[in-house]
């Protein structure tokens, strides 16, 4: 899952999740943190 702010881009600001059962992990960190992420499921 790819989180952004409206932009796909190349740069570090999209967040990119796996989400595999119940279980959250960031593959790649960007402008949304974890704690977000968590509030979004």
């Amino acid at each position: 899952m790819l989180l952004d702010g409206g932009i796909i881009t190349n740069t570090i600001e999209s967040t990119i999740v796996e989400i595999k059962e119940n279980e959250i992990k960031v593959l790649r960190k960007g402008d949304i943190t974890k704690e977000e992420i968590l509030n979004i499921f």
